[in-house]
């Protein structure tokens, strides 16, 4: 690493940082859906149960759907990512493996980017209770601090999530890495031939 020049160290260690938060903020997440979903996130009244790809809640009958497996999709391309990153500045300088690796890294992170921004829209947008409410009840929904609050056929009910932050700090990641991307490729132009 010390021979490559600085603004790629530089550039390098800002999209590291900025992975490693959207990273930590996904992984607290999947652990909060994964560790809170047996006793129904403290939901009186209300269980879970997990599946291949939800933590159903249920208050004797089935309410709601959280998709875990996308939580952990997310955690997972965002490391994949990071490994990526960091690889792409600890292999030989001027390589192809070098910028392949660069390459890579932007592509799964816009695979990451935009299923978060799938996401956060349903969350947003409304979409939330159609997303995870069967279409046989009624309710509504709101942020409140580290989540939602939905009214679901009259039960007020709180669920963990991860909120529009790591979307930001994803989106800064993923110009850092266009950057680095950039710098490589011009670095490895810039061999005489």
């Amino acid at each position: 690493m010390r021979d490559r020049p600085k603004p790629q160290r530089v550039v390098a260690g800002i999209a590291a940082a900025f992975l490693l938060c959207t990273l930590a903020s996904w992984l607290d997440q999947l652990g909060r859906v994964l560790a809170g979903c047996r006793d129904g996130f403290g939901n009186p009244g209300l269980t879970g149960r997990l599946t291949g790809e939800h933590c159903v809640l249920s208050d004797g009958k089935p309410l709601m759907e959280l998709p875990w497996q996308e939580d952990l999709w997310i955690t997972v391309l965002l490391a994949l990512s990071l490994a990526c990153a960091i690889a792409a500045v600890l292999v030989p300088r001027r390589s192809v493996l070098s910028h392949s690796l660069a390459v890579l890294t932007v592509v799964v992170l816009l695979y990451a980017g935009l299923t978060m921004g799938s996401r956060g829209y349903q969350r947003a947008d409304g979409e939330l209770l159609n997303h995870l409410v069967p279409p046989t009840l009624t309710g509504g929904s709101g942020p409140v601090p580290a989540g939602w609050e939905l009214t679901v056929s009259g039960l007020r009910i709180t669920i963990p999530d991860v909120g529009m932050l790591p979307l930001g700090t994803g989106l800064a990641a993923g110009l850092a890495l266009l950057a680095l991307a950039a710098l490589l490729l011009a670095d490895r132009r810039a061999i005489p031939r």
